[in-house]
């Protein structure tokens, strides 16, 4: 994938890029079709390193089970990676996974949660 000056992005950019379009909108298939295809071995390893993307799309109000299912085709197992922040429950801290953002979001179809379960 190139930047609107026709340059190459590095794998940094594109994993920035991955999560700022599954913060937005913006979100789509295509859009994330497009922008994964992109990425090297090398971005989707530092992807998978971190990868905060997903609990971003999880609370986004444009999730679908088609897209989450291609996040799972292309990235196994990252449902299962916490953030670095703690859900405080019955006084407790506990890591925050996806399934506790798709919970949260009001948009997110039940279908979807049952597929983070």
């Amino acid at each position: 994938m190139d930047d609107i000056n026709g340059n190459s992005l590095d794998h940094s950019t594109l994993c920035h890029e991955l999560e700022k379009l599954c913060d937005s909108d913006e979100l789509s298939l295509e859009g994330l079709q497009e922008l994964v295809g992109a990425l090297s071995k090398e971005s989707f390893a530092s992807a998978m390193k971190a990868p905060y993307f997903l609990h971003m799309l999880c609370g986004n109000k444009r999730i679908t089970l088609e897209i989450l299912q291609y996040i799972f085709q292309q990235f196994p197992g990252v449902a299962s990676v916490s953030t670095d922040e703690t859900a405080h429950l019955d006084g407790g801290e506990y890591p925050t996974y996806p399934i506790h953002l798709a919970c949260s979001n009001v948009d997110c179809p039940d279908f979807v949660i049952s597929a983070l379960i």
